[in-house]
């Protein structure tokens, strides 16, 4: 498997969409400090191809994976395996299920990833049917890929550390030990074939019906045997006895049957013979006759008890003959069985050491095969890169250097030319804020003179509108106490006239006289007169002042009402004097930024050395709207030379690979040729596919024999219980015979 292309979003420390390339070298570096998230595009390979990381792979550890500012992850791993390209996508939402899914890549490019035409791979986006094609496609699982291709940062001695079980499963996936897994299933079949059946036979040897016999238990039964023989020629020497008796009775019979006949004739011999001599010959014999008949009678009954017993015996004993025969038979039927299944496990033990023989030779010569086969397909392969590569132009790298060099002077137009256009535009509006900061603080000075003034003028004014408001609050108060002193002499005279009319003033204590009342009343009122005359002028003056005073008052808003307006121009003056200082520091941050960001050679064109002060700036000339206007017409050709780099970059990258392929291949190639005899290599490729044709027959032979093999041991077990049965009634019959025998010679 080789790596092209990862894309990550919003996984782990990857927040925005990050793509690593691996296309175009054989040899990649990930390089930073702690915690950048080289770990984590490992991290996306595997999770990518397994669904597992370093965490674990649950649903929950999954959801852990999201970055925290992210609400969903996207992994794409796009990789070659046996020359096609493949593609897997993951995604994974904070809400909601994962998915994944896999692709053919036609015609891959990593610098253009969006014009790839991509085919889906049917069932690929079920979690099983994921799982089935990474196992068909990449030939690993989880724990084999990070013991072998991918080794996890601490966990670089894995393969070394498991188990000799796990790492022979490792091993087995990353070498092609199917070869060796198929003989090895096939040796333990056939022995857990013969297992079952010598379990079989043995269940058979230890079953009750079927017991040992040890040399002493057969000693014994040849012994019981013997005397079993003997007790036969006892039998038969006692049958014989008993033959002779039974001769003999029927001689008695005989003889009995001829006296009677004499009797008959001695009967009718008595009528010629006298009397006496005929009873004392007949008492003779009847006295003769009988002392003989009962135990001719006895002989009889025993005779005929004997008989039926040999009969029987005879019976039994024919019994058994033929079990025994059929016993015989059985037993030659099972020993040609096993005969016939020994033959048949010898020929099929030939064949099978035959097939194991091709087999041997086959696994020895499997390796120079290989190496034959592959040899030739390295050969192919190289023709073919040899072929691509002779369409591609022979000066590729040359154009696309001159291209790249073009691209990077565009490229740095294209970067510089914004900058640029702040820094002139930046420059222009420093200017005009300069000479607009100039302006207010000119009018911001004038107007503040004339502020000055006017404070001075309210500052006299207030003093006078100070004094005014004295004088008026002095004479209310002669106003108020010349109006009290009039008010007193008005009531003085109404009292005086009212004190007239009697004979003593109550006031003095004096007579009251004509001409005293009227003088003291012509006194009183030109007191009257008088206090009201003050009263008036009085009046006349604090009107006269409280008109001074209110005009000094108008006077004073007037001029307030006038610093009021003059502060706030001279405020705004300062606001807009502020607001254009604001501003030129501005522009001045901006156009130092601006120029800090151009790069050489445009940065030079600018000033050769950054001025300490901001109005040195003002020096500068370049850019002029004309030198905007020359960048801009040539970075209007950017787009189609970049299409241009493009194409011969991806053409070169095609040279590359193809290039970097074909010499990886020859080199492979070479030391495979050195390593390899290629005439022994023919002659052992020959030499396989004559022995694979001869290894068929001989397989199907196989395969017959086994059949054969299984019928024949069908056939004796069947023989087996067939010659067990008959053991069983032999047995029997020949148990009962022996008992009836025992009775017999009781008897």
């Amino acid at each position: 498997m080789i790596p092209l292309r990862v894309s990550l979003e919003g996984f782990l420390s990857y927040r925005e969409k990050q793509v690593i390339d691996f296309d175009g070298s054989t040899l990649w570096m990930l390089w930073g400090p702690n915690g950048v998230g080289k770990s984590a595009v490992f991290d996306a390979i595997t999770f990518a191809l397994f669904g597992a990381h370093r965490a674990g792979s649950g649903a929950r550890n999954v959801k852990e994976l999201i970055n925290h500012h992210a609400d969903k992850f996207i992994i794409e791993f796009d990789f070659i395996v046996d020359g096609v390209a493949y593609r897997i996508r993951r995604t994974c939402p904070r809400v909601g299920r994962p998915t994944r899914e896999a692709f053919i890549l036609q015609k891959y490019d990593s610098h253009s990833t969006d014009e790839i035409e991509v085919t889906r791979i049917a069932g690929t986006d079920g979690d099983d049917g994921f799982k089935e094609w990474v196992d068909r496609t990449v030939g690993l699982d989880y724990q084999s890929f990070t013991s072998s291709v991918l080794l996890l940062q601490g966990k670089s001695e894995q393969l070394l550390n498991v188990d000799p079980k796990d790492r022979y499963e490792i091993l087995a996936e990353l070498i092609d030990l199917s070869c060796y897994q198929r003989l090895h299933e096939e040796a333990d079949k056939r022995r857990k074939k013969y297992r079952d059946e010598s379990g079989a036979l043995e269940q058979q040897l230890q079953s009750p019906a079927v017991c040992a016999i040890s040399d002493e238990e057969m000693a014994a039964i040849e012994a019981e045997l013997q005397q079993a023989n003997e007790a036969w020629q006892r039998l038969q020497t006692e049958e014989r006895r008993l033959t002779a008796l039974i001769e003999q009775a029927r001689h008695w019979e005989q003889a009995a049957a001829q006296l009677r006949t004499q009797q008959e004739e001695l009967n009718r011999a008595l009528d010629v013979l006298a009397r006496e001599d005929e009873i004392t010959s007949g008492f003779t014999e009847l006295q003769a006759l009988g002392n003989v008949l009962p135990a001719l009678r006895r002989i009889v009954e025993r005779r005929k008890i004997v008989f039926e017993k040999i009969q029987y015996i005879a019976a039994l004993q024919n019994t058994c003959q033929h079990a025994q025969m059929e016993l015989h038979e059985a037993e030659r039927k099972q020993n040609d069985a096993d005969e016939r299944v020994k033959q048949l496990e010898q020929a099929l033990a030939e064949l099978r050491d035959k097939q194991r023989q091709y087999t041997d030779r086959l696994l020895e010569l499997s390796p120079l095969v290989k190496d034959l086969e592959q040899i030739e397909k390295w050969q192919a392969d190289i023709e073919e890169l040899d072929i691509e590569l002779s369409n591609l132009p022979s000066d590729i790298a040359q154009r696309l250097v001159e291209a790249e060099q073009l691209a990077h002077n565009l490229a740095a137009i294209d970067e510089a030319l914004p900058w640029l256009k702040t820094f002139a535009h930046a420059r222009t509006d420093f200017s005009k804020a300069l000479n607009d900061t100039q302006d207010a603080a000119g009018q911001a000075d004038m107007l503040q003179a004339q502020l000055q003034e006017l404070e001075n003028e309210r500052a006299l004014l207030n003093v006078r509108l100070s004094e005014a408001s004295q004088e008026e609050r002095r004479l209310l108060g002669d106003k108020t106490r010349a109006d009290t002193t009039h008010s007193d002499a008005v009531k003085r005279l109404a009292n005086f006239e009212n004190a007239s009319t009697k004979q003593v003033c109550d006031l003095c204590g004096q007579e009251i006289k004509g001409d005293h009342v009227q003088q003291e009343k012509e006194r009183l009122q030109k007191r009257i007169d008088e206090t009201k005359q003050i009263c008036v002028e009085l009046a006349e003056s604090h009107q006269q002042a409280q008109e001074q005073l209110q005009s000094k008052g108008q006077e004073l808003t007037a001029l307030g009402e006038r610093i009021k307006d003059l502060t706030k121009q001279c405020n705004q003056s300062k606001s807009e004097q502020q607001q254009a200082q604001t501003e030129a520091r501005q522009q001045m941050q901006q156009l130092r930024n601006a120029y800090q960001t151009i790069k050489n050679p445009y940065k030079g064109r600018v000033i050769a050395i950054e001025p300490s002060e901001d109005t040195g700036w003002l020096t500068t000339v370049y850019p002029t709207e004309s030198d905007l206007e020359v960048l801009q017409q040539e970075l209007a050709e950017k787009d189609a030379h970049e299409s241009n780099v493009q194409q011969l970059r991806g053409d070169y990258n095609k040279w590359q690979k193809l290039d970097g392929r074909r010499g990886f291949i020859r080199q492979q190639l070479e030391h495979l040729i050195q390593s390899v005899d290629l005439e022994a290599a023919k002659k052992a490729r020959d030499e396989k596919a004559a022995i694979e044709q001869k290894r068929q027959p001989l397989d199907s032979e196989i395969l017959r024999k086994e059949q054969g093999y299984e019928e024949g041991k069908d056939d004796a077990q069947q023989a087996s219980e067939e010659q067990k049965g008959l053991a069983d009634k032999f047995q029997q019959s020949y148990t009962k015979l022996e008992r009836e025998r025992k009775l017999h010679l009781k008897q």
